[in-house]
């Protein structure tokens, strides 16, 4: 509020307001640890109210941290002037109580104004106190996601407000504090950070050449500095921690990854440890609770820019630009990003400082701590949240980490009552599912809730029921509804279902194109295949080993495997009704060198629905066994002997990128640079239409329908009597003169030079419904009525083929020598000497 503390409290000789009341409270106390939603502060009709009546109210209290607080509830509200209606009411937020101090007092003050001014003389107010318990509940840090129940679930990753433990593989434990302190920015190992309340970990991995084999090759490091810490103590620690915590989902962003290309062990590393606890990167825009449907077991999620099947967007990382950073400079930068902050993706804001001594310890009462918290929005769910992660150096003395997991349970709270509830399916047949649900708790006006099969949007809704169609039969379907309110998405329900079954019998494609890849050092290879296809759902892959099972079934394309000669692999593609295809067997071979990639790979023939590829072959070791060509990377040949291919069946006017594998029969590969091609556009734009002159004012313009392309229409050029006035880029309305005879044409183009003309306007010179009659292959009559001006015509002009052919006095004329085939015929009306525009027509 504007006004300063002291007028707030004007107080009037009578006082007709009833004190505010406030859900929730019992005994006039308010325990903010028993509350699931906003208390509603509500103010009662009072005597004397009008339309001019307005009110202000606010909440004085004290912050945890012993700073004196105002909450503002409302400021110069209009109210209710009906006797039986509340006059106002509003929330108290959640997040706001939350920061508020154990047994202090809460003081809401009422100002009524009788004529929606401040003035003195027509302010009335009253005060109202209750008391405030926030008692502190011991927090169990290792599962305080778990904790907050079944509410986190509809949350997305993204919405979660997490503390990042900022350089967490350089602490002061590892680092021999204090003889080697410098630098490090943690206290204790990465089993101590997570027990502690941090679900993110920020990774700056180096590799150390003089260790290549060992434990610690692969270090973090912070400014030049180390903690002892390698990538194995890391991952130990991470998976320990996941195994005991399941419901905890732990980021591990690889801040920076200086490496040597040494990226294959270290992706062997952790697939082998924690590829079964990843979460894919196609769950980025799931709900915690589809992620724990969809991939049970999984809690760990790998941040890095790395081309692995595990590997999410690294988090982006804001940062000040000045390597030294005091509370007040942390305090402007959260103040900045804060102002139009990333969305929609994992993001870390910078809230570590550092002066010349090394990184600083903050204490709870540090400036940018509010500022960031102050700043989250976590009350307001249908809003993207303002902060995803805040990146802390010696978290454990912040007050950060109950910071968040307040402002994470807040949020989930609200995303739980914007959901749709009671979602139940109905009417079930082979291609159908009717789903009835009811409104949210939330009350906001809901615009329509979107439905989605399977996280696709399928339809609009504006009632409490949809009927799902064109569904396969025997197929399990996730089914969600969402609402959209006036200020944004609600939180999505979900429910499973599966359509009336008819037997599936049909199998999967099998699995194709298997190859290795080898590295020297370790007998470990990396599987890969091209991905099947299957009428319903191919739900995974199992690798066979000399024909028995091995390792687990995978959803992905590859797996590791440590590899033996002559052992022989096949991959056999799974759906849901137990069918299976298997793909052509690969034996290991000892020959582990791959052949030369094919060069020079061009396209010396391209058609509108055909590419023919050239190379120069490749040579190896032992021998080349052939070819395949990948289209969009997709392979779409068999195993070919030459270096030419023909690819047709393509679209016109389209983009492809082709590549050349070249094969050996140790399973080794090596691939062509990629070969961008377009097909030619040959097919013309359609013809502009409805051609006409609008006069305004006495000034005249010609419009017209716009055409449309396979391609763009990249502009249209107008003509006059057959003659180039201008190009313009749409059909605006082009500037004419009509004060002489006209005839007007549109030609529309696209960027290939195709085009097409619209039909011709012309003045009412010329003649009139001209009309041609075939009555054999070499003859006919064409016939034609005068102008509708036909004052002064004394004969018409013929034309055959844009060849004049004379001056004729009557309105027809017999042809008798026409060859085969469509002829252009046009007449000119004869007037003082001067020719109309013509009339024309195809026949």
């Amino acid at each position: 509020m504007s006004l300063p503390a002291q007028t707030l409290e004007v107080q009037t000789s009578r006082s007709f307001l009833l004190p505010p009341t406030v859900t929730d409270t019992v005994d006039g106390t308010l325990n903010f640890n028993s509350l699931i939603n906003p208390p509603i502060v509500s103010v009662a009709p009072w005597v004397g109210i009008n339309s001019q009546s307005k009110l202000w109210m606010h909440c004085e209290c004290i912050y945890a941290n012993g700073r004196p607080c105002i909450i503002e509830l409302a400021e110069a509200v209009p109210v209710s002037t009906s006797p039986d209606a509340q006059a106002f009411s509003c929330e108290l937020p959640l997040d706001e109580l939350s920061k508020l101090a154990d047994n202090t007092t809460i003081t809401i003050i009422l100002m009524v104004s009788s004529d929606g001014t401040l003035e003195k003389q027509s302010l009335n107010s009253v005060r109202y106190s209750l008391m405030f318990q926030h008692p502190i509940i011991l927090t169990n840090y290792s599962r305080w996601m778990t904790d907050i129940g079944s509410n986190l679930e509809h949350l997305k990753i993204h919405d979660l407000i997490l503390l990042q433990a900022h350089n967490a593989g350089v602490d002061q434990v590892g680092a021999g504090w204090p003889a080697d302190q410098w630098a490090a920015c943690q206290d204790d190992s990465f089993t101590y950070q997570l027990r502690n309340g941090a679900r993110a970990l920020d990774l700056r991995l180096y590799r150390r050449s003089n260790a290549t084999g060992t434990h610690q090759e692969f270090i973090f490091e912070h400014a030049g500095y180390d903690a002892n810490r390698n990538l194995n103590h890391c991952i130990h620690g991470v998976l320990e921690f996941a195994e005991q915590n399941p419901g905890e989902i732990i980021i591990l962003n690889f801040h920076e990854a200086v490496i040597d290309g040494r990226e294959f062990y270290v992706d062997s590393i952790i697939e082998i440890a924690l590829g079964n606890r990843c979460i894919p990167p196609t769950a980025m825009n799931l709900t915690i609770g589809q992620i724990r449907s969809r991939f049970p077991g999984r809690n760990i999620i790998i941040t890095w820019n790395h081309s692995q099947w595990y590997c999410w967007p690294n988090v982006h990382q804001t940062w000040t630009g000045e390597d030294l950073n005091g509370e007040r400079d942390l305090y402007n930068h959260i103040t900045h990003i804060m102002a139009d902050p990333p969305k929609d993706q994992l993001w870390s804001i910078f809230a570590a400082g550092y002066n010349l001594l090394g990184p600083i310890r903050f204490g709870p009462s540090a400036i940018h701590w509010d500022c960031f918290f102050n700043r989250l929005g976590s009350d307001r769910y249908r809003q993207p949240s303002k902060g995803n992660m805040i990146n802390v150096d010696f978290f454990a003395g912040t007050g950060v980490v109950d910071r968040c997991i307040n402002a994470t349970r807040t949020r989930a709270n609200q995303a739980n009552r914007s959901r749709p509830i009671g979602l139940t399916t109905s009417n079930i047949t082979t291609d159908s599912i009717h789903l009835k649900w009811f409104s949210p708790l939330d009350n906001e006006t809901i615009k329509h809730y979107e439905l989605s099969v399977n996280d696709e949007l399928v339809g609009l809704e504006n009632s409490l029921q949809y009927t799902f169609k064109s569904l396969k039969d025997g197929v399990t379907y996730r089914l969600q509804v969402l609402a959209v309110f006036n200020s944004g998405h609600g939180a999505a329900a979900e429910i499973t279902a599966r359509t009336v079954g008819i037997p599936d019998t049909i199998k999967p494609t099998p699995p194709t194109d298997l190859y290795f890849v080898f590295f020297s050092e370790v007998n470990l290879a990396r599987l890969q295949w091209t991905a099947s296809t299957d009428n319903v759902a191919v739900i995974g892959y199992q690798v066979y080993r000399d024909g028995l099972p091995f390792g687990q079934i995978v959803q992905q394309t590859s797996t590791l495997i440590e590899v033996v000669t002559n052992q022989s692999y096949k991959v056999r593609a799974l759906d849901a009704a137990g069918n299976f295809a298997d793909s052509a067997s690969l034996t290991v071979t000892a020959d582990r060198i791959p052949p030369s990639k094919p060069t020079n790979l061009r396209a010396p023939t391209i058609t509108v629905n055909s590419v023919s590829l050239e190379w120069y072959p490749s040579s190896d070791n032992v021998a080349v066994i052939g070819y395949r060509i990948y289209r969009n990377g997709t392979p779409i040949s068999p195993l070919i002997a030459g270096t030419r291919y023909t690819d047709h069946g393509l679209a016109e006017a389209t983009h492809y990128i082709y590549k050349v594998r070249a094969l050996d029969a140790g399973g080794n590969i090596a691939d062509s640079d990629p070969l961008p091609v377009t097909t030619p556009d040959e097919t013309a734009p359609s013809k502009p239409t409805n051609l006409e002159i609008i006069t305004h004012t006495g000034k005249s313009a010609l419009l017209w329908h716009p055409s449309t392309d396979n391609v763009e229409v990249i502009g249209y050029e107008v003509y006059r009597n057959e003659r180039l006035l201008d190009k313009t880029v749409g059909p605006l309305l082009f500037p004419i003169d009509v004060t002489e005879p006209y005839s007007f044409m549109v030609r529309a183009l696209d960027a290939a030079g195709n085009h097409a003309d619209s039909d011709v306007l012309a003045s009412k010179d010329g003649p009139t419904n001209l009309k041609f009659q075939r009555s054999s292959d070499s003859a006919g009559a064409l016939t034609w009525e005068p102008p509708i001006k036909s004052d002064g015509v004394t004969g018409y002009q013929l034309s055959l083929d844009r060849r004049i052919l004379g001056e004729l006095p009557d309105t027809h004329y017999l042809f008798f020598n026409l060859t085969p085939g469509t002829h252009y015929f046009e007449v000119r009306a004869i007037r003082n000497g001067r020719y109309s525009n013509p009339a024309s027509i195809s026949g």
